[in-house]
């Protein structure tokens, strides 16, 4: 799959700062979503990014299942609980996106887009979404503070800007 999208064009979001509103992922206003900073790769760009990143996204997916726990306990007030994975669009562009969950059975994610895609066409920020658990890339919990648990591939990326 990653010769394949060599041509195509790859949008990476960045969680870097979340400040939330007590209320539901769901309910969150535009004004207070995450802020991302993007990281534009195409070509042959994709495929080294890609392979700089497999550590962080084994990391991440060695430790969803105890965020996942967390969040299936009910994380505290302020806390919110975001996946990270790619959307792909008609043209094959790609884009990481992060998933505010509502649910998780079965090994199937439903939740919403919570960020505004840049590159893919027909996604819209709080779009309904659903992928399998498989395709995590990345996951992040975010506290009233500012502070984040996990966003492992996220840091990453910040740290090579």
């Amino acid at each position: 799959m990653i010769s394949r999208l060599s041509t195509l064009s790859l949008m990476v979001s960045l969680v870097l700062q979340a400040v939330f509103h007590p209320a539901t992922a769901r309910e969150l206003k535009p004004s207070i979503r995450p802020i991302d900073r993007p990281v534009y790769a195409k070509g042959s760009e994709i495929k080294r990014l890609y392979k700089k990143m497999e550590p962080y996204i084994k990391k991440a997916r060695a430790t969803y299942p105890e965020a996942k726990k967390r969040w299936q306990n009910t994380l505290p007030e302020g806390h919110y609980f975001f996946l990270v994975t790619r959307i792909r669009d008609q043209k094959g562009v790609e884009e990481q996106v992060f998933i505010s969950v509502h649910e998780i059975k079965h090994g199937i994610v439903k939740g919403f887009i919570f960020n505004k895609p840049s590159y893919v066409s027909g996604y819209r920020f709080k779009q309904a979404y659903s992928f399998p658990e498989n395709e995590l890339i990345d996951w992040v919990i975010t506290k009233p503070n500012g502070e984040q648990d996990g966003n492992f591939v996220g840091k990453y990326l910040e740290s090579i800007r």
